[in-house]
């Protein structure tokens, strides 16, 4: 992986002499599908059918969304889009965008249709670049690559006047970018990605990107604070949709509008399709493929169990009360022969420290019990890959290393590295079975960084306290990371307990009971309420 990753991480077009590429690919399952439909009945050429089944043999027939979704994309239709995680929507996306090109290329005539792709984080444009690329094969015989990838970088930075003019020449048909990156270069020279080029434009995990008025009920004050920071902080991704479809100065050829998510609530879908101004005639042409209850659907299918462990401030360790004793399968053993038997790199042994000793003096903001517990489970109970979910605010490296130092194989999430999370991306048989006899892993991230990301063999996820929104869609898509395409997974959430008197406004149900006192356990409670969770025992704390 390390070769293309150099590519990646300079965010330039990828190059053609990237010939290992055609070794590489993500591990795509065959979905649950739809009997009746082929991807040829949809609008896929034969040819794209035939490469399709080339680069991902067992994707056979499309799933009972993507038979909704693809005909509407190819068609150039406005799109709402929301179905449970794993159900095949961002793979449909790139798939359908990338048999339009292919359409269009076989018809020849005018240039293909050129798309814009909004990702909330880099990791997922770049997992959306892999399946691109598997797609297309390598070597090409296109003049040009086919994605652009926009994402900044420190060591590059996007204004750099290299960097504009090659954009600006760019004639890639799919740029896939964050919205804090494109809008670095829209108001650094609009001229370097005209919007006019575009002739769609999605936007993936746009619940997450895109902020809307509080729900009716919500009451003045929430009211009065969103109109404050709708005002004065405008989201990048609200400003690039302003941009393409209300101010004075937007493409004379309106774009077609995909937005999509797994979580993407019915205020939401009606704020956005009736009061945003980004769909024409008040999104009455919008076609809405909605799964039902995919919040729940999401969190808690059949595959996913969920528990809750309390750490009080004197280090007892209990199971939230109200869990149930269930014997479940071992996530271990559903990961083989889940996914699609692709050749994968060879990756990298050796892991380096990641530049943590610095904080080898300095002391830890994390609480020690609740490291320790975490640090427990994961030794206990994940066989080879887990996913830490941290607050915002917190400090991932400081986390790394705290960790490390409990003897944890623990890593900051980065698919651009082998070690850091790329090598989970990308697994074939022979890997697997060497992987088995490794040290499990255990990647520490934020929620910013893994929303829409598709780690195939991940079992677990830990997640540090409740969501700071308190939200059960963020949740969902926390516990979303695992579950995906029918595979087991679990959710662990670490809640710090505190002594009574330092949480006010909380009145205990049973005074003593430590799960009692704080209000994260209630909201939890709260949330896996919404979600119709009930959460189970984690057997080694019983």
């Amino acid at each position: 992986m390390t070769s293309l990753l150099r590519v990646y991480t300079s965010f330039h077009t990828l190059p053609l002499q990237c010939l290992s590429l055609q070794a590489r690919a993500l591990s795509i399952p065959a979905y649950h599908e739809s009997a009746s439909r082929s991807f040829a009945d949809l609008g896929l050429s034969e040819h794209a059918v035939t490469k399709l089944q080339h680069a991902f043999p067992a994707v056979l027939r499309p799933t009972a969304t993507q038979t909704t979704f693809l005909p509407a994309l190819l068609g150039g239709k406005d799109v709402l889009l929301s179905d449970k995680t794993g159900s095949g929507k961002t793979f449909a996306l790139v798939l359908g965008l990338w048999g339009r090109y292919i359409a269009q290329q076989e018809r020849g005539g005018k240039r293909p249709t050129s798309t814009l792709i909004l990702t909330p984080h880099r990791d997922l444009a770049l997992q959306c670049a892999y399946w691109v690329y598997r797609l297309q094969g390598l070597p090409s015989t296109d003049a040009e690559p086919f994605v652009h990838l926009l994402l900044r970088s420190a060591s590059e930075p996007l204004t750099d006047r290299s960097r504009l003019t090659e954009l600006r020449d760019s004639k890639s048909p799919l740029t896939i970018g964050t919205p804090q990156a494109v809008l670095e270069v829209l108001h650094a020279d609009p001229s370097a990605l005209p919007l006019g080029r575009f002739g769609t434009v999605v936007v993936d995990e746009v619940d997450g990107m895109v902020e809307i008025p509080p729900p009716p009920g919500s009451g003045k004050s929430a009211k009065i604070k969103f109109e404050k920071n709708w005002k004065r902080h405008p989201t990048p991704t609200r400003q690039v949709l302003d941009m393409m479809y209300l101010e004075e100065d937007a493409p004379a050829r309106r774009p077609q509008l995909v937005m999509m998510s797994a979580t993407l609530s019915g205020h939401h879908r009606q704020w956005l399709q009736s009061h945003s101004g980004w769909f024409p005639n008040r999104g009455k042409d919008v076609v809405g493929v909605y799964a039902p209850d995919t919040t729940v659907a999401v969190a808690a299918p059949d595959t996913i169990t969920h528990h809750a462990i309390l750490v009080s401030p004197s280090g007892q360790v209990a199971n939230i009360e109200g869990a149930i004793a269930t014997r479940s399968t071992d996530p271990g053993d559903q990961v083989e022969g889940t996914a699609e038997e692709i050749p994968s790199p060879q990756t990298a042994q050796v892991v380096e420290l990641e530049n943590t000793e610095e904080f080898q003096d300095t002391p830890s903001s994390f609480n020690p019990s609740t490291l320790e517990t975490i640090a427990l489970a994961f030794a206990l109970d994940v066989p080879r890959v887990a996913l830490l979910v941290l607050p915002a605010s917190a400090a991932v490296r400081r986390a790394v290393f705290d960790l490390r130092s409990l003897g944890v194989n623990a890593h900051g999430l980065d698919v651009l590295q082998t070690e850091r999370g790329g090598a989970y991306l990308e697994r074939n048989a022979k890997d697997r079975d060497a992987a088995a006899n490794a040290d499990p892993i255990l990647l520490v991230s934020t929620l910013a960084s893994t929303r829409g990301l598709d780690l195939p063999e991940m079992t677990h996820v830990f997640m540090l306290g409740i969501p700071e929104d308190r939200s059960a869609d963020t949740y969902a898509h926390m516990a979303g990371r695992v579950g995906r395409f029918g595979r087991t997974g679990k959710v662990v959430s670490v809640i710090e307990t505190v002594p009574m008197g330092q949480s006010p406004g909380i009145v205990p149900r049973k005074a003593g009971k430590m799960e009692d006192l704080p209000d994260e356990v209630e909201w939890l409670r709260h949330i896996f309420g919404q979600l119709g969770i009930t959460p189970v025992v984690f057997e080694h704390f019983d």
